[in-house]
């Protein structure tokens, strides 16, 4: 399974490709709903807002994932039907980095920094990220989870046995060496959805 997406002016298609086991095309698989605005505004902060992402289910079904909140995440079976479609809420939400945590979905979002202070009239902000969970059952926003300063690099994965954590995986300075680093997520207790963008 392959799946993709065509820009239509300011409207985004995507589309789901089947294949054999040999890489022979076998057939596409209609979508409803699947012609949507291409993101709230003309920029985004990653791809997967306007690039569907595959992500792979513990029961080896697929999601189907566009990193914009009030679109439709399809779940696709193992052998390529179509088994359904949900919306995350609330709407305006632009994510990226997808992973499942048992019927959870949790991703990286876009957050406000707070400012902080101010240097000859330029703001002075402090970096913060945030990772939401979705139930993928209803939908509905589960929890925010934040860390202080920028993650600085790429998820590589996301546990949340007893404390959750991520694995960052990313490029050192020059950009030769690679790294990874383990980062401890806090509680968002403060957080508003209104906070995420």
């Amino acid at each position: 399974m392959i799946a993709g997406s065509a820009l239509e002016g300011d409207r985004i298609r995507v589309a789901i490709l089947l294949f054999n086991t040999s890489g022979k095309f076998r057939s596409s698989l209609a979508l409803p709903d699947n012609v949507n605005k291409a993101s709230y505004s003309k920029s985004a902060p990653t791809m997967s807002v306007f690039r569907p992402t595959v992500v792979v289910e513990p029961d080896g079904t697929f999601l189907v994932i566009r990193g914009f909140s009030d679109q439709p995440i399809y779940h696709i079976s193992r052998t390529g039907e179509l088994l359904g479609s949900i919306k995350l809420n609330p709407n305006g939400i632009i994510f990226w980095s997808p992973r499942i945590d048992g019927t959870r979905l949790f991703v990286q979002v876009g957050v406000s920094s707070p400012q902080v202070g101010e240097l000859d009239r330029v703001p002075i902000v402090h970096p913060r990220e945030a990772f939401s969970l979705f139930d993928l059952a209803s939908g509905s926003l589960s929890n925010v989870l934040t860390l202080d300063g920028d993650i600085g690099g790429t998820v590589g994965c996301f546990q949340n046995e007893g404390v959750p954590r991520l694995t960052v995986v990313g490029l050192g300075i020059d950009g030769s060496d690679s790294f990874w680093t383990v980062r401890v997520l806090e509680p968002a207790e403060k957080w508003t959805t209104s906070s995420v963008l």
